[in-house]
């Protein structure tokens, strides 16, 4: 029965990558190895590729039964013994059933129970409690930048995946924006790319009401990004045409504006780097960064803006124009009846920008890191890099080919642009580096910027001074201890 299922899913993704490279924007059918993950143009040759490269290790490793140990539950990580049905969770189960067959390997996945005390992650005590106890218990796991990776990077608990040998940083199966821009003096701690299926759910677009557009008659949206026009001042522009709604009549500009996703989109960064790559802020608030909060603190504060959450209702009745979203969000939303909307990426700071920014959300983002203390080295080294690799041929083809695009959009439009906002995906590296994160929400200087951007900028040069300081003497002791750990 297991053998006709995989056969039956096999099929399934052939078919969805075929569908893909239809609605592909070039029409390429380029090797998959040579393209990046949001690429649209998965096929059967690309497959065989991918197939290939998996089995020329498979040739070179076999590790006679040994133990692979991931920690980590939800999506990433199958909890059933056996296919269920579920696509999503099926191509997870089909990938680890195979990497378990060509490595021979005994792959268990914890989960860790629920805490009483919700303060930390469960992940992040397991994983602490055997880094101090030198037992190495696990060899992978995964978990949000925020409530997962970030107290584990600063309780220096984590190696560097850039010294191992079979991984290769450069393979199109990993983000290659989150490697460049979460590299600490060339040390990376964290991967993201095919391997995660959140890697297709955590980046920022616009949702637009299709039935606000014709109550408004707006026009079409998309030949605004077709013709390089899509920018903050064309989106209020347009919005412009509804009135002011103090009253709750009529429809609502815009929801849930996220403020970096609003300073990415303009092309803006917080972290810098120095010489040496290794990251810093900037401690006096840099005017370019003032000036933006300053204009969008005065069209989100002082214009309809709902509060907190657009919600798919008002997406489905009319109630809102603009809702920024992550592309999560657009896929639940899918399921909601009568729910019709549109697809856009973030808009630019100005024509003159090079290309769209996409901020990705860290409460979503799920990273992949390896314990410190893992005592099978060469194991891990050999399955992380075959996971990446056959994220192309089981999670890509299942969630961001059939799950996001084909059964989460309603025209051809918005497939488009979910290309463009994957293309143009962007960490940045202050969700790790800034304490006071974790289980309770952004840290104290994230939350003052998304708010001065979205709200007010009252207070905000002393407050980013003082809070920088902060994040920098942060920097100090991880960079330390790095250095300690590389000598």
């Amino acid at each position: 029965m297991k053998k006709i299922t995989a056969m039956i899913f096999a099929v399934l993704m052939i078919m969805s990558a075929f569908t893909s490279c239809g609605s592909s924007g070039d029409g390429s059918a380029a090797s998959v190895v040579s393209l990046p993950v949001t690429d649209d143009s998965t096929g059967e040759e690309d497959m065989s590729e991918i197939n290939d490269y998996v089995d020329k290790l498979a040739k070179r490793y076999d590790f006679s039964g040994e133990s692979f140990t991931w920690i980590g539950g939800g999506s990433q990580a199958p909890t059933e013994e056996e296919d269920t049905g579920d696509i999503m969770s099926d191509a997870l189960y089909f990938r680890q059933r195979e990497i378990e067959e060509k490595f021979n390997i005994e792959w268990s996945n914890y989960i860790p129970p629920e805490q009483a005390d919700q303060s930390t992650h469960a992940v992040v005590e397991s994983v602490k409690q055997d880094v101090l106890a030198g037992t190495g218990v696990y060899d992978a796991g995964y978990g949000t930048a925020v409530a997962v990776c970030q107290p584990l990077f600063i309780n220096d608990c984590l190696l560097d995946t850039s010294e191992f040998n079979v991984l290769d940083l450069s393979g199109e199966w990993w983000t290659q924006s989150l490697i460049d821009t979460y590299s600490i003096g060339g040390s990376v701690y964290f991967l993201n790319g095919a391997i995660v299926t959140s890697n297709y759910m955590d980046a920022y677009g616009i949702l637009f009401s299709k039935q606000t557009v014709l109550d408004y008659n707006i026009g079409d949206l998309y030949s605004y990004v077709q013709n390089n026009q899509w920018t903050f001042d064309k989106m209020f522009e347009i919005a412009s045409v509804i009135p002011s709604n103090a009253n709750g009549s009529g429809a609502y500009r815009y929801a849930s504006p996220n403020g970096f996703a609003v300073l990415f989109g303009n092309g803006m960064t917080v972290t810098k780097y120095d010489a040496l790559s290794n990251p810093y802020l900037p401690e006096v608030l840099p005017e370019d960064l003032s000036d933006l909060a300053d204009k969008f603190s005065y069209y989100f504060g002082n214009y309809s803006v709902v509060a907190p959450y657009a919600g798919s209702e008002m997406i489905a009745e009319g109630g809102v124009l603009f809702s920024f979203e992550t592309m999560q969000s657009a896929a639940e939303m899918r399921k909601v009846e009568d729910a019709e909307f549109g697809i856009l990426p973030i808009p630019k700071g100005s024509e003159k920008q090079k290309d769209y920014v996409s901020y990705a959300e860290p409460w979503i983002a799920f990273h992949v890191f390896i314990p410190k203390t893992t005592k099978k080295l060469e194991v891990t080294d050999v399955i992380i890099e075959v996971m990446g690799a056959l994220g192309v041929k089981y999670i890509k083809p299942t969630y961001y080919d059939n799950i996001l695009k084909s059964r989460s959009t309603y025209d051809t439009q918005s497939k488009e642009m979910i290309d463009i906002i994957f293309r143009t995906k962007i960490y940045d590296l202050l969700d790790i580096l800034a304490m006071g994160g974790g289980n309770n929400g952004d840290s104290k200087i994230v939350s003052t910027l998304k708010r001065a951007i979205v709200r007010d900028t009252e207070g905000l040069a002393s407050q980013y001074k003082f809070e920088a300081r902060i994040v920098n003497k942060n920097i100090e002791r991880i960079l330390k201890a790095i250095e300690k750990d590389n000598s």
